[in-house]
């Protein structure tokens, strides 16, 4: 079975102000480049957590049904948008939510269903993350703001590496989604 999970462009998680205010900087010259930076920093937390941060739209295809749960990647899940699927006759169908139950967990969500219907082609779109900017952890927001920060400052060296502070992985630790 293939599963292709594909996401919309990454909302930033942390603000344009909250960046320049961490950094100091007062002008305006550069806020192209630093809401580029702002931008890459998001990418790299979500991938580093295995999460989403501000909610967006997620979709997991299938080649088809699975025997057991549907697992989803990038939590916390909010909310399932749609599941559809191409039936026998080669129609499209949307699965009536009455038919399965997400299953909220913090670390692996799922979808769950007493049976699944036969088909193929399997997509399923669901919005995930913590929520609007403001509800992302502190922790992981200081987390960007200092990649940010190291981005911002280090632009333009050559061969020289970046110094790595102890207590930024910490910063993250607790909200990375276990590899299984």
């Amino acid at each position: 079975m293939t599963m292709l999970t594909v996401t919309l462009p990454t909302p930033a998680a942390v603000t344009l102000a909250e960046a320049k205010l961490h950094m100091r900087v007062e002008v305006d010259d550069e806020d192209t480049l630093i809401t580029n930076l702002i931008s890459v920093a998001t990418s790299m937390a979500e991938h580093e957590l295995g999460r989403a941060l501000v909610t967006q739209s997620m979709k997991v295809n299938l080649d088809r049904f699975p025997r057991g749960p549907i697992d989803l990647y990038m939590p916390p899940v909010v909310s399932i948008t749609s599941i559809q699927y191409e039936d026998e006759n080669g129609s499209i169908q949307t699965l009536d939510s009455a038919n399965y139950r997400l299953v909220k967990d913090f670390q692996r969500p799922r979808i769950t269903a007493s049976s699944w219907p036969v088909g193929s082609d399997v997509e399923v779109i669901y919005q995930a993350g913590f929520g609007a900017i403001a509800d992302v952890p502190a922790p992981i927001k200081q987390w960007i703001l200092v990649h940010v920060s190291s981005m911002y400052e280090n632009r333009e060296s050559i061969g020289k590496p970046l110094a790595t502070l102890p207590y930024v992985s910490a910063l993250i630790d607790r909200y990375v989604v276990p590899v299984v």
